[in-house]
C-alpha cells in the first residue's frame, strides 16, 4: 500500500500570514479613525459640555447699570427645538428661562432679562441679556442649557459655563478719584424774573381776595343794585315801545284806552315792586308817594298828577261809552270819545310820566 502525505508548502503559509496581517492593521486603523472623529459627537449626544465654546461681550465695555449681551458660540448637533416645548419656541429662537435659580442667586451682580437660543445647523448660539450691578469680574454659574430650554427630566443635561465677565468702572475712565458733589439746578435766562413776577401776582391775588372778603357784604348790595337798575331800565324800554306800537296802532277808544292802561299799570306794578291791576285812578298817585317815603320832588309830583288825570280821561273812555254822562252838552267835554290829537297827546305825556318816575330813589316803605 502507498500512502500519499500532503507536502507542506511554506511559500504558500507565508503569502497567507502577510496578508492577514495586513487586514488586522487596516482594521485597527479604521477603528482608531472613527473612535477619533465620533467621539464628539457620541460625548454630546449623552449630555457631555460642548466644545470650542467661544463667547462675546456686546459692547465690549459695560459699565455698571448698562444693558449688555453675552453671546456664546458652539458646536452641537443636539437638537434643543425638539426637546422645548412649541410655547418657548417663537420667531425661530428658543426662549430660555432667565428667571431661573442659577441666574436668580447672583441678583446683587447683575439680572438676567432674557436669554434666547438660536441654531443654524449645529452652530449654536446662546444670547444672554443682563444688566450688571457690580465692576469688576463676573461669573456666571454653570447652567443645564436642556433645562433652560425646557426640556423634561428624561433628558440628557448639557452643561454650559460662560467665562468671566469684566464689567469696567466709569471712574476709571474719565481718572475720577472722588464722587463729585451734586451740581445746582440750572436756570434759564430771565428765570428769576418771572419767578419774582410770580410772586408778585400771587401777594397781589392774596391781596385782592382779602379785599373781596372784606367787602363782600357791600359788593353784594353793588351788584344787587345793578342788576335791579337794569330791570328798570328794560321795564322802562319796554313800556316806551309798546305805547309807541300802541300810539300808531288803528283801533276804537274803547280798546286803545284798555291796553294803554294794562302797559301802564304793568309798567308801574314792575317799578315800585306792588300790583297796581286793581288801584283806582284816583289811588295811583298816593300809593306811589307811600311807596317812595313822600320823597318825590316838584317834577315828579307834576308827572303824577298827569298820570292820574290820563288813568281818570281813560276810565271814562272805557266805561261811559253810551251812558246819559256821554249825553250831555257841551258834547266834546262829555262825549266818551278821544278828540282829535288826543291820543297822541296821551302817549307823549305818558312818555315823559315814566321818563320822571325812572329818576325815583328806590327806598322808601312798604304799602
Amino acid at each position: 500500500m502507498i500512502c500519499l502525505r500532503p507536502v507542506p508548502c511554506r511559500k504558500n503559509d507565508g503569502i497567507i500570514s502577510f496578508c492577514a496581517a495586513r487586514c488586522v492593521r487596516r482594521m485597527a486603523l479604521f477603528a482608531l479613525f472613527s473612535f477619533v472623529f465620533l467621539l464628539p459627537v457620541l460625548a454630546q449626544g449623552d449630555g457631555a459640555a460642548p466644545e470650542g465654546l467661544q463667547q462675546v461681550l456686546v459692547p465690549r465695555n459695560v459699565f455698571v447699570g448698562d444693558r449688555a449681551e453675552l453671546r456664546c458660540t458652539f458646536q452641537s448637533s443636539v437638537d434643543f427645538f425638539a426637546m422645548a416645548p412649541a410655547s418657548r419656541i417663537e420667531d425661530g429662537v428658543v426662549l430660555l428661562d432667565h428667571e431661573a435659580a442659577v441666574f436668580a442667586r447672583h441678583a446683587e451682580e447683575y439680572t438676567v432679562e432674557h436669554a434666547v437660543l438660536q441654531k443654524a445647523g449645529t452652530t449654536c448660539t446662546l444670547i444672554i441679556t443682563f444688566v450688571p450691578w457690580r465692576t469688576g469680574a463676573i461669573s456666571f454659574d454653570e447652567f443645564d442649557l436642556a433645562a433652560l430650554c425646557g426640556a423634561s427630566a428624561g433628558e440628557a443635561a448639557f452643561p454650559v459655563r460662560p467665562s468671566l465677565v469684566e464689567i469696567s468702572s466709569l471712574a476709571d475712565k474719565v481718572a475720577a478719584s472722588a464722587v463729585r458733589p451734586p451740581l445746582p439746578p440750572l436756570l434759564l435766562p430771565g428765570t428769576s424774573y418771572v419767578l419774582w413776577v410770580g410772586i408778585l401776582l400771587i401777594l397781589l391775588l392774596l391781596v385782592g381776595t382779602g379785599f373781596l372778603l372784606a367787602r363782600f357784604s357791600a359788593l353784594v348790595r353793588c351788584v344787587s343794585g345793578i342788576r335791579e337798575n337794569a330791570g328798570f331800565y328794560w321795564n322802562a324800554r319796554s313800556a316806551r315801545r309798546r305805547l309807541s306800537v300802541l300810539g300808531r296802532k288803528k283801533c276804537p277808544d274803547i280798546q286803545f284806552a284798555g291796553q294803554w292802561q294794562a302797559v301802564m299799570r304793568a309798567y308801574l306794578s314792575y317799578r315800585f315792586g306792588i300790583s297796581f291791576s286793581s288801584v283806582t285812578a284816583r289811588g295811583i298817585a298816593p300809593l306811589i308817594t307811600r311807596r317812595t317815603g313822600d320823597m318825590l320832588d316838584i317834577e315828579q309830583d307834576n308827572a303824577l298828577s298827569s298820570l292820574t288825570a290820563l288813568f281818570i280821561r281813560t276810565d271814562y273812555i272805557r266805561f261811559a261809552g253810551g251812558s246819559i254822562d256821554s249825553r250831555l252838552l257841551p258834547a266834546a267835554e262829555h262825549e266818551a270819545v278821544f278828540a282829535p290829537g288826543e291820543r297822541e297827546r296821551i302817549i307823549a305825556l305818558s312818555c315823559q310820566a315814566i321818563a320822571a318816575l325812572e329818576q325815583v330813589g328806590a327806598g322808601g316803605s312798604d304799602v
